[in-house]
């Protein structure tokens, strides 16, 4: 009996230092699926205030990320990270940033969370580079992980309401009248922007626009077959819904403009013209019958104004992170810009009285330069731009040997700047952080260096 524990927890041990891609990958497709569902544990608080920020939780999804971390096995994770200079530049200024912070056991909690997340995205990397891991079994789960919640949205828009997915990360709404649910205003009316198993409707959005990506790639991948195709494209519809049901309009734009690269792709390439062709026709159709339909919500949310509050509050929350950022040069510390905000009076001086207002800066770059300071931002950007230059540098002609790939690419880019420059979740919010650096292991998969390592 000792011997066969003697012997079970030898093959542990080699497993976690020696690594099994093959157990690494299975478990990886397992967490990407489970990506936005918010199963959590409440395991401590350090601030009384701004809890979904600055709270620790212990997520089902954390328990899948150390499990992948675990089979990939430690000596491969560290020898990866070593290869990666511009993001242990940005890891080096995450660190220093507890040194200056604001509240160090909220940066603690942060460090914590960006180091196993980075961690992530070096091993999509590297088991894409091993060929361990296709592009189709990243985009395979994302797609119908976000299905599922695009359906959840659709049944939530009927109910006006919750569906008792509590237990899955669901908010519970029952009374869309309480001024801290995000709404929108159709003909005098409030209809509730739905939000599926996470914190809010523009996080749902964000994550049916990458389902459209990881939709959009597979439909256009040549391998991909007739009934399948159908399947793909059918569920890209019910994640359109999803979307304008959210009332998002930085998704309804975000997953326009990614649509419209795909079709350039397809057009592009010779044998995917019919199916392009045919993408286009259904998309089309689909939108018209949308407009008969639903055109009082695409009404409702065609326009911006300064007087909108969603607007407005932007606005006033990112002058508010330059405001920080301009009188601590060194940075609040990671995570703590927000708080930080607090404890000066910053929220009430710009008179938002009101406790839900107090919400951290809708900008990651400007979030970055705040909380890490003037070099930690430095290194941010530079980590985030170092993929897009490692593209450029290759020249046209890689780029039309990889237009598959690099019509990918730019998609992601585009999603991450776009919801980067408007929102705040890709730093702060649990489900945002593991779509933003999943994102960036995509890109760090299929940057030039990463593709002629596989080739």
């Amino acid at each position: 009996m000792l011997r066969n524990w003697s012997l079970f927890w030898t093959y542990i041990k080699k497993i976690a230092f020696l690594g099994s891609p093959r157990f690494t990958k299975y478990a990886l497709v397992v967490f990407l699926f489970l990506l936005p569902f918010g199963t959590k544990k409440l395991l401590l608080t350090p601030s009384l205030y701004l809890i979904d920020y600055t709270a620790l939780f212990l997520y089902a999804t954390d328990i899948v990320l150390l499990l992948v971390l675990f089979l990939y096995g430690i000596k491969d994770v560290i020898r990866a990270v070593k290869t990666e200079f511009p993001l242990l530049l940005f890891l080096l200024f995450v660190l220093l940033s507890y040194f200056v912070s604001f509240r160090p056991e909220v940066s603690i909690i942060f460090i914590v969370r960006i180091i196993l997340f980075s961690l992530l995205a070096v091993i999509i990397k590297k088991l894409y580079e091993t060929k361990e891991l296709s592009l189709s079994l990243i985009f395979i789960p994302l797609f119908f992980s976000a299905c599922v919640q695009a359906s959840i949205g659709v049944f939530q828009f009927f109910q006006q309401g919750s569906i008792g997915l509590q237990i899955f990360g669901e908010p519970f709404v029952n009374n869309i009248l309480l001024p801290e649910i995000a709404k929108a205003f159709i003909g005098g009316g409030r209809v509730l922007r739905v939000f599926g198993t996470m914190p809010h409707a523009n996080v749902f959005a964000a994550h049916c626009v990458l389902g459209i990506i990881s939709g959009c790639a597979l439909f256009f991948e040549t391998k991909t077959k007739g009934m399948f195709r159908w399947i793909l494209f059918f569920g890209m519809i019910l994640l359109w819904l999803g979307i304008l049901f959210s009332f998002s309009r930085s998704g309804f734009i975000a997953a326009i403009f990614v649509s419209l690269l795909f079709l350039i792709y397809g057009f592009f390439k010779k044998e995917m013209r019919v199916h392009a062709f045919s993408f286009l026709i259904g998309t089309v159709c689909f939108f018209f019958i949308i407009l008969l339909s639903y055109s009082s919500i695409l009404t409702s949310r065609k326009t911006f104004s300064r007087d909108e509050p969603s607007v407005d509050h932007r606005i006033v929350y990112n002058e508010i992170g330059g405001k920080i950022m301009l009188s601590n040069p060194l940075g609040v510390g990671i995570g703590s810009h927000a708080l930080y905000a607090l404890d000066q009076n910053l929220y009430e001086k710009n008179n938002l009285l009101l406790s839900w207002l107090a919400q951290p800066v809708h900008n990651i770059f400007i979030i970055a330069f705040a909380e890490l300071g003037v070099l930690g931002g430095c290194a941010f950007l530079f980590f985030i731009s170092s993929f897009f230059w490692s593209f450029f540098r290759r020249g046209f002609r890689f780029l039309k040997l990889y237009v598959y790939e690099c019509t990918i690419f730019f998609c992601i880019v585009f999603f991450v700047f776009w919801f980067g420059v408007l929102d705040h979740f890709f730093w702060d919010i649990h489900q945002g952080m593991l779509m933003f650096w999943v994102s960036i292991g995509i890109m760090m998969a299929i940057r030039p260096h990463s593709l002629m390592e596989r080739a």
